[in-house]
C-alpha cells in the first residue's frame, strides 16, 4: 500500500488486494431454477430466482475447432444474497468422443467459472456450484461450449446433437474465507478503542498477543490484524524465478477484498531477520527537496499552488518500481484476475499544527501533513483516507479514488503500520 506523505523507503514491503467473494448461510427457492423450494427465514419468505435469456443450448452442426456461446441471466428478486448451484437438465448427447466436447463459463466480470470441463451426459450434473448473487441483482453469465479439434479422426461425431437446459438449486452458503477470518473478532475489549471520526486511539503497541480488530475505512467496516499474529499467512504465486510467494493479511478492507503485504518465498516467525522478506531496495523518491516528492504520483514542483503539487501527474521512483515488479511477477504470471482494486492511501491532507505551511514549495514554512500528526501527535491512526478524490489510488476500474494507478500495488501506510504493531 502507500507510504503516507514522507518516509524513503529503504525496504520495500509490498503490498495489493486479493478479491473473495463472502457468503451467508441460508436457504432459498428457485421456480425456473429448479422446482418448489419454499424457505421461511426471518426476513419473510424467499421468492424465487429466475434463469432466462439463453439457458437452454442446442446444436447439430458444430465442426471441430468450433465454439458455440449462450449467455443467460439470473435473477434475485429478494433483499437477501442467496447461493446456488447450477445443473444441466433435458440432456443430450450423441457425441462418442465426449471429452472432445467441453465447456467453458464465465461470469460477468470475465472471471473463469468452470474452465473445459466436459459437456453432461445425463441430467442434473452440476455446472457450477457455490454461487452466490446478491439482492435485488440480475447476474449474467456466459457459457461457451468448444469441439475440440483433437487432430484425429473425428469422423463418428460427425452431424451429433448435443442440447440441454441450465436450470438451478439452492444450497446452504458456505462461510468464504473472509467470513472465517472475520469470525476471530476479538470481543474481549482488547482492541484499541475507535473514536467518533473513524480515528482508532492508539497508546501502546501490542508485542505479546495477536488480536482481529475492526475500523471503518473507505468502504465500510475493515477487520485488521494487531500485534503478535501468527495466522494471517497466504501463499499466493509463484514469482518470475519459478519461486513460490509468502504474503501476510494485514486486514479485511470494507469491500471485503483481503490487503496482503509480501513477505518472502517462504514462511518466516515473526521478528525474523531476512532480506527474502522484501522484493528490493528503493528510495520512495530520488529527491526531498520539494514537498511534491511526498507524493506515489506528484504534479509540480517549484509549484505555485497545493492543487498543483499533488496533482498526479508524476510517477514517483518506488511507484515505477513495484509497477515493474507488479508486471513481471503478477501480470506475467497470469494472476490479475485475483487482484481486487480497494485502493491505496497516500494522504498528502494538511495537518492543523500552527506552524504549518501550505503545501507548495512557495510557502517558506515546514509542512506537516495529516499522517504525520495523526502518528505523531494524536495518536490515532485511521484507515479512510481523509482526501478520497486525489490520495486514494486507485486504478482506472476501481468504484472510488482517483483512478492513476496503472496496476493496484503500493506501500503500506504508516496508520496501517501503527494499528496492526
Amino acid at each position: 500500500m502507500k507510504k503516507t506523505y514522507i518516509v524513503v523507503a529503504s525496504s520495500i514491503m509490498l503490498l495489493f488486494c486479493l478479491a473473495y467473494q463472502g457468503a451467508y448461510a441460508y436457504f432459498t427457492t428457485n421456480s425456473q431454477m429448479r422446482g418448489d423450494f419454499n424457505t421461511d427465514i426471518s426476513s419473510g419468505t424467499i421468492s424465487d430466482l429466475i434463469i432466462s435469456d439463453g439457458n437452454h443450448v442446442t446444436s447439430n452442426n458444430i465442426i471441430p475447432g468450433e465454439s458455440v456461446t449462450n449467455t443467460f441471466t439470473v435473477q434475485n428478486p429478494n433483499n437477501l444474497k442467496v447461493c446456488f448451484n447450477l445443473l444441466w437438465s433435458d440432456v443430450v448427447n450423441e457425441f462418442i468422443n465426449k471429452a472432445d466436447l467441453v465447456i467453458t463459463l464465465t461470469d460477468q466480470s470475465g472471471k473463469v467459472l468452470v474452465s473445459e470441463k466436459a459437456f453432461p451426459s445425463a441430467n442434473d450434473e452440476i455446472l457450477a456450484e457455490n454461487l452466490s448473487i446478491n439482492g435485488n441483482t440480475t447476474n449474467t453469465y456466459t457459457l461457451t461450449i468448444t469441439y475440440k479439434n483433437s487432430d484425429q479422426n473425428q469422423i463418428a461425431d460427425m452431424g451429433k446433437t448435443f442440447s440441454g437446459t441450465i436450470t438451478g438449486m439452492p444450497v446452504t452458503c458456505q462461510p468464504s474465507v473472509v467470513d472465517q477470518i472475520i469470525e476471530q473478532l476479538d470481543t474481549t475489549g482488547a482492541c484499541p478503542t475507535v473514536n467518533e471520526d473513524g480515528t482508532v486511539r492508539v497508546t501502546d503497541g501490542e508485542s505479546e498477543n495477536g488480536y482481529l480488530c475492526s475500523a471503518p475505512d473507505d468502504y465500510g467496516t475493515s477487520y485488521y490484524y494487531r500485534g503478535n499474529v501468527t495466522n494471517n499467512y497466504v501463499k499466493f504465486g509463484t514469482n518470475e524465478s519459478g519461486q513460490d510467494m509468502y504474503w501476510r493479511i494485514i486486514r479485511i478492507n470494507g469491500d471485503g477484498s483481503i490487503r496482503i503485504i509480501y513477505d518472502g518465498t517462504s514462511a518466516h516467525a515473526n521478528g525474523e531477520a531476512s532480506a527474502d522478506r522484501q522484493i528490493g531496495t528503493s528510495a520512495f523518491n530520488s529527491s526531498n527537496s520539494d514537498p511534491a516528492y511526498v507524493g506515489y504520483m506528484y504534479g509540480s514542483t517549484l509549484g505555485s499552488s497545493y492543487a498543483e503539487t499533488v496533482a498526479n501527474d508524476n510517477d514517483s521512483t518506488i511507484k515505477a518500481y513495484l509497477d515493474n515488479w507488479y508486471k513481471n511477477n503478477i501480470v506475467d504470471q497470469g494472476y490479475t484476475d485475483y487482484i481486487a482494486d480497494p485502493g491505496f492511501c497516500n494522504d498528502r491532507s494538511l495537518s492543523t499544527q500552527s506552524n504549518n505551511g501550505d503545501g507548495f514549495s512557495t510557502s517558506g514554512n515546514n509542512t506537516y501533513y495529516g499522517a504525520y500528526q495523526r502518528y505523531n501527535d494524536l495518536k490515532s491512526p485511521k484507515l479512510s483516507c481523509p482526501n478520497e478524490t486525489n490520495d486514494l489510488f486507485t486504478t482506472a476500474t476501481g468504484t472510488k479514488g482517483n483512478k492513476a494507478l496503472t496496476y493496484p500495488i503500493s506501500l503500506i501506510t504508516i496508520d496501517e503500520i501503527h494499528l496492526i504493531v
